[in-house]
């Protein structure tokens, strides 16, 4: 019997798998929370993948049979979706002990289930920095402050975005994002809706992972709410979450 099944569209689950395909990855692990349920009594599930510098969270409703369960598949499940999924008809998962049963319309396919894999929960503690922001704006910033001219003789962190709260008063409140190679910079300001601290913290947050450009252009949400950690920047938009680990060093003035 299985521990736990669910029922998805093709549509929902290819968006979310694309969405967590960003990222370099072991597999993917699936998670269904029977409780979290929306209006029409739909379950959360819940597919991320890691790196172990960035993870994607892609969460959509599904028709589940009540119980909660998670499993870890391989890259492969992918392929196997976005194969289905030409079938344009639900796609049902079977999650037994050992394996997955993916079928969809008369196709059927089984694929084993894998060992636990890598994941960063997402932080928030009383020096957590939570920020709200219009999407729009947020993608305006990545864009111009995360665009520096590339010379062969450029030094530094040539993959690294980083983000600096500009908090002087509440009637001020920004957020900067820019990056530099020692030899050139760039940088973008943009207002943002609220904060949760208005005090004049001089703190950068230095993303380590060079995949933010195109992690923000997936956001559909207008509104994304950030949370600056010392450790790792998260990003909550709608359903899903985009996790950044953070440098430990200092970003270069």
């Amino acid at each position: 019997m299985s521990k736990f099944n669910f029922v998805v569209g093709c549509d929902t689950l290819v968006t979310a798998l694309k969405k967590a395909s960003r990222v370099a990855f072991d597999g993917y692990r699936l998670v269904v929370n029977g409780s979290k349920k929306n209006k029409d009594g739909k379950s959360v599930l819940s597919i991320f993948a890691c790196d172990g510098n960035a993870q994607v969270t892609a969460a959509v409703y599904v028709t589940a049979d009540g119980n909660n369960g998670n499993v870890v598949v391989g890259p492969e499940f992918a392929n196997v979706i976005f194969t289905m999924a030409e079938l344009k008809k639900d796609i049902t998962l079977d999650v037994e002990d050992n394996c997955v049963k993916v079928s969809c319309d008369g196709a059927r396919t089984v694929i084993p289930v894998k060992e636990d894999i890598k994941s960063l929960a997402p932080e928030k503690n009383d020096n957590t920095i939570c920020m709200r922001i219009s999407t729009e704006k947020l993608k305006l910033a990545v864009a111009k402050g995360g665009f520096r001219p590339f010379t062969d003789d450029c030094r530094g962190l040539k993959n690294v975005i980083a983000f600096k709260p500009v908090l002087k008063d509440a009637g001020n409140l920004k957020l900067r994002c820019f990056t530099t190679d020692n030899n050139t910079i760039a940088c973008c300001d943009v207002e943002v809706d609220s904060v949760t601290s208005t005090a004049d913290r001089e703190v950068i947050y230095s993303l380590s992972c060079d995949k933010l450009i195109s992690f923000v252009q997936l956001m559909d949400e207008e509104i994304t709410d950030v949370f600056l950690n010392p450790a790792q920047v998260v990003f909550h938009n709608g359903n899903d979450f985009f996790i950044f680990r953070a440098l430990d060093n200092k970003y270069p003035d």
